[in-house]
């Protein structure tokens, strides 16, 4: 077999449209599999400043991918699929190169094919993160995922996101076809052409393919096999900024899989839907009732009558008559899903350990209303018993003046409500644990609503005991001045250290300026997640903060607010320091770095000589 040298093939690949320190770069990355920048120069002979040069190109056109860790990599797609996509590139300008084109591409495959080695395992296994930027690199790592998935696919787009899924429907289609089970959620407020094809095909997969209605989609996520997963902002079809990050982080992909079951689980069948904008609302009513008995007799006739699941909030007293006069045992019979949120203590924590076995218990600290939801259909709202008889399961004077509803708006508002109430929860068993052995609760967990957010991150502050990072957009910083100096002096005055890393800019200015009083800041010139990190606990959002998001997820779990960690530090060890920014606005004065469209800026070339 002839040898088929590095300089050779750089050389050809150059023909399909990159330049010569491009395509030797590339070349040295299949021969590498995985490496960084100091590795690839020393392979490819090109100097280390023209290889950061090359890297912004050959990743705006997928032929390689960044992975975030310390040091950076990078990592070659296939050749392949890096030919594949020249060619076609090159089709487009060039059609008169097609001919000679398609033959380099079938001799080239091979050559390179024979360059690649063997890598050592500690390059390719492992969880890591990589960060993709253009939209065509997303759908071409997005049909990947999916052409390897072998048991499930789960997707949550927005409405717009189902003409952007069609740019990977064949692979879909292959995927589903042999075998794979695939759920769907997403908004669908009318029946236009572009719904109405797409429950056509997914009716054409006979039953491959499950979807559902869920409202406040903003963002897409993408989890394959519960192994992989793909979440991201991609905006409207026409929007130019895109931004994904996939991962196999174990640790990751369990709480995004969390994230999708929970929102699964409290979406509507696309068929009641479909329903519901056919036909219209239905009969809405809303009474009082004055008879305390008829009351009570109602809301259980509601909970016998319940199809899907039932949510209830009630004081510590009531376990006992939740246990003594409800059909709980006979929902669970059905199959009905119920729900229960109350304050758990050491006064209830016998019978609240009897009632978790009928139901799915959490714990909140405080509740400030009793009220049930029934099917996401019925509301009823009571007032809670005098104190002195909340423990009697017989007295029910308290279910005087309760009020039922039917009403859509009403009862919509009110779940809302519950489900950020119950999103604040703790797992009843691990409270009742808690009570029992004193070790605090560890979970992961999506916080919804601004207050409730408010609440636990001012929480997270009170609890820091040596260092705090945030992480946030530069458009963020009015918030964090207006909302938040008062508490990060707090926690100043505690000897805490408190980091900000954000992006400095014009408009912001101000605020940078009054946040560096008592805070280290850094630069960076994009900061697209905003989090909040302290030594055990973990809130973070991929929503750009302007105002605080609606959604958050918390974790006070160890491994998860590691590896948040990890990242954090990387961005932080890679940013500028905020004077610098500082001055380089207000005096005009040149930092001198090299400005990367990415979440972290490269280390300066004289740290790497």
């Amino acid at each position: 077999m002839v040898l088929y040298s590095l300089e050779e093939a750089a050389k050809e690949l150059a023909g399909f449209g990159l330049t010569g320190n491009q395509a030797k770069v590339y070349v040295a990355l299949v021969k590498l599999r995985v490496a960084p920048v100091s590795r690839i120069a020393q392979v490819s002979k090109v100097r280390r400043e023209e290889v950061y040069r090359a890297m912004p190109k050959l990743e705006r056109l997928g032929l390689v991918e960044k992975i975030l860790g310390k040091p950076i990599k990078y990592t070659s797609i296939p050749p392949k699929e890096a030919l594949s996509f020249l060619f076609k590139l090159a089709m487009k300008n060039a059609q008169a190169k097609i001919a000679e084109l398609g033959e380099k591409r079938r001799q080239l495959l091979g050559r390179l094919r024979s360059l690649r080695v063997e890598t050592r395992a500690e390059e390719e296994e492992g969880p890591h993160f990589v960060l993709i930027l253009d939209r065509e690199q997303a759908v071409r790592k997005i049909a990947k995922m999916i052409g390897k998935a072998g048991k499930s696919i789960a997707i949550a787009t927005p409405r717009y996101g189902v003409e952007f899924g069609y740019a990977y429907a064949d692979v879909f289609t292959r995927a589903v076809r042999k075998g794979v089970k695939a759920r769907i959620l997403l908004k669908v407020d009318e029946l236009d052409n572009l719904t109405i094809k797409m429950l056509r095909d997914a009716e054409s997969l006979k039953g491959g393919v499950e979807l559902r209605h869920v409202e406040n989609l903003t963002s897409h996520t993408i989890i394959v096999d519960d192994a992989q997963v793909m979440v991201g902002t991609f905006l409207m079809p026409t929007a130019e900024k895109h931004v994904d990050l996939w991962t196999n982080s174990p640790a990751y992909v369990d709480v995004m899989k969390a994230f999708f079951d929970k929102v699964w689980q409290d979406s509507v069948d696309i068929k009641s839907r479909i329903d519901y904008l056919q036909t219209g609302k239905p009969v809405e009513k809303t009474l009082v009732f004055k008879n305390p008995k008829e009351a009570f007799e109602k809301t259980v006739e509601l909970f016998r009558s319940a199809k899907e699941g039932i949510f209830v909030t009630t004081i510590p007293g009531r376990i006992t008559a939740f246990l003594r006069n409800y059909p709980i045992r006979e929902l669970q019979d059905k199959g009905v899903a119920f729900r229960l949120l109350v304050p758990i203590t050491t006064e209830n924590v016998n019978e609240a350990k009897e009632l978790s076995k009928y139901c799915e218990l959490k714990h909140i600290d405080k509740i400030g209303a009793m009220m049930g939801i029934i099917d996401r259909e019925h509301l009823v709202f009571l007032r809670s018993p005098p104190s002195d008889v909340s423990n009697n399961p017989e007295y029910k004077e308290h279910f005087k003046e309760m009020m039922y509803t039917n009403d859509r708006g009403h009862v919509d508002h009110m779940m809302t409500l519950a489900e950020e109430l119950w999103n604040l929860g703790v797992d009843g068993r691990e409270r009742i644990r808690e009570l029992e052995t004193g070790k605090p609760v560890e979970r992961t967990e999506v916080i919804k609503g601004k207050a409730a957010i408010y609440e636990i991150g001012y929480a997270i502050y009170s609890r820091a005991k040596t260092e705090k990072l945030v992480t946030i957009d530069g458009s963020g910083l009015e918030l964090v001045v207006r909302d938040f100096t008062s508490a990060n002096i707090e926690v100043k005055k505690r000897g805490v250290r408190i980091r900000y890393l954000t992006s400095v800019t014009p408009q912001n200015l101000k605020f940078a300026e009054a946040l560096s009083k008592y805070a280290e800041v850094r630069h960076a010139d994009n900061v697209l997640v905003g989090s909040l990190l302290t030594e055990s606990e973990a809130l973070f959002s991929w929503v750009p903060i302007t105002e605080m998001p609606d959604s958050a997820i918390y974790s006070n779990n160890a491994e998860m607010v590691n590896i948040l960690w990890k990242i954090a530090e990387n961005f932080w060890d890679n940013a500028i320091d905020a004077q610098s920014r500082i001055e380089e606005i207000s005096k005009g004065k040149p930092i001198g770095r090299v400005s990367k469209p990415s979440l972290e800026v490269l280390e300066s070339r004289m740290r790497e000589m």
